[in-house]
């Protein structure tokens, strides 16, 4: 279809009111701003409320297919010149649709680029963070993240205001260069919820592409406002995913200490679990 600028792609899960916001939040912004786009809606629970809408295109591979196959399915369907991937807990504002867009036609280096992330309320979340190394994954489950939190009071936040380059991006709101998708190819269908992100993040810089965080533009992305040990040790998603990038993009060796130090902090977390409700 000629005149469509960017695809929009949003995967339903279970709350129908939300996605209903999220795609009005790209209504708005494809209005006020006058750029042609298309909302596609991959339907992972098959229960979404709203799929009659005339301006969206409905998809229900009948099954939760993952996280990264839904997106691929969006992927597939669509024609704009810019895919954005985002969450149905995301919001879109004209200003993040407009200053994406721009900059991905002006830079075709960048690979994806991404506005700031912040909640509800106004705090900021992380929006990228460094590749997975050994080292920030024992500091992660072996010390509680100790050596980050340092070197964050060391270093203080970043304060740029330009868009800059990260080496990865939490894939909430992307804004994708086609051209990338057909030099990289779709999101890794083995990874079926978490990490996904992370490892596309990993081959676009293997090929050479720029991620980008523009702190510029903010949009509010609901997602989890706090995750304690206790949640977060019992996230199985997460740590598969983990154990899977280590596996699809180091050496055995590095894999098999990756593995033990997750399966080991996630232990530590379970003992601090029963002690703490021995307390109570």
């Amino acid at each position: 279809m000629k005149g469509i600028k960017f695809s929009t792609i949003i995967i339903h899960y279970k709350n129908s009111l939300l996605t209903l916001k999220c795609i009005d939040s790209v209504r708005r912004a494809m209005n006020e701003s006058k750029i042609n786009g298309e909302i596609i809606i991959v339907d992972n629970s098959s229960d979404f409320l709203y799929k009659d809408q005339e301006d969206i295109i409905y998809i229900d591979p009948k099954r939760n297919t993952g996280f990264s196959k839904a997106n691929n399915l969006g992927i597939i369907n669509s024609s704009g010149e810019v895919v954005i991937l985002l969450n149905n807990d995301a919001f879109m504002t004209t200003e993040a649709l407009v200053l994406g867009l721009d900059y991905l036609s002006r830079h075709s280096k960048a690979g994806i680029w991404a506005p700031e992330l912040v909640y509800a309320d106004g705090r900021p979340q992380t929006s990228s963070a460094p590749l997975p190394t050994l080292f920030n994954l024992i500091d992660e489950y072996l010390f509680f993240n100790r050596a980050h939190k340092l070197l964050n009071l060391l270093l203080g936040k970043s304060s740029l205001r330009q868009p800059f380059m990260v080496e990865s991006l939490i894939g909430a709101c992307w804004f994708i260069n086609r051209k990338a998708i057909n030099d990289i190819g779709l999101l890794d269908e083995d990874f079926f919820f978490t990490s996904e992100d992370v490892d596309y993040s990993y081959r676009m810089k293997v090929q050479g592409y720029q991620l980008i965080i523009d702190k510029r533009v903010r949009i509010i992305h609901l997602g989890s406002a706090s995750q304690d040990h206790f949640r977060w040790y019992k996230d199985s998603n997460l740590h598969e995913g983990r154990k899977l990038y280590f596996y699809k993009t180091r050496s055995e060796k590095i894999y098999s200490t990756a593995s033990k130090v997750i399966d080991t902090g996630i232990n530590i977390r379970r003992l601090l679990d029963v002690k703490n409700k021995c307390r109570n």
